[in-house]
């Protein structure tokens, strides 16, 4: 009986290790063209990207570093390795979709990631390889039918953030609790939520 529980403690101790979240921090570097009504204009966004590896959940905590405020956007992405020559393998998130705002107004969205993978250490004490991309380049436009058409344009990369990555997966953190972390981070780096 003591070896059966023993045994059961275990299992239910490596099941737990397992079953934690592994989450993936990426540093935002962004620029945001807006073009329309008969103007051009260029935002820089930082702050940080958050996936879930174990699920593909992305959160993005978009940093504007000329107003030091922040927002967080929940990203729906549908994630996909797609095989190159040499058999190397490439990450694609991708997204694209509808949608109308506050006023009515339609408006089209997509955005591509895409990055090389390779094997890298996240801090989660598994024994799982994680093939992530160190670097993703970031490819995004949004058009707006009214109330002039416009469009944003963001070009970019995300780059892996391993310090953060291990420390937070070294401390079993969920993404939600990485999220929370990576606001305080900006807080503390004088940013403030935008309204």
């Amino acid at each position: 009986m003591k070896t059966l529980t023993a045994i059961a403690l275990t299992t239910a101790s490596f099941v737990a290790l397992c079953a934690q979240s592994q989450v993936v921090i990426y540093k935002n570097k962004v620029t945001l063209t807006h073009t329309g009504a008969g103007s051009t204009s260029k935002v820089k966004i930082a702050g940080y990207s958050v996936l879930d590896a174990t699920n593909g959940t992305v959160v993005r905590l978009e940093a504007y570093p000329a107003t030091k405020t922040f927002r967080e956007v929940q990203l729906a992405y549908s994630v996909n390795v797609v095989r190159g020559t040499g058999g190397k393998g490439y990450t694609v998130l991708a997204l694209a979709t509808s949608n109308t705002d506050t006023n009515g107004s339609t408006f089209v969205d997509s955005e591509t990631l895409k990055g090389i993978n390779v094997v890298t250490d996240i801090g989660d004490f598994s024994l799982t390889d994680w093939s992530i991309p160190k670097t993703m380049q970031v490819l995004g436009r949004t058009v707006y039918s009214s109330p002039a058409p416009s469009i944003d344009e963001a070009t970019g990369t995300l780059s892996y953030d391993k310090s953060n990555t291990t420390e937070v997966n070294s401390l079993k953190k969920t993404i939600s609790e990485t999220v929370g972390a990576l606001k305080q981070l900006l807080l503390d780096d004088g940013y403030s939520p935008s309204p």
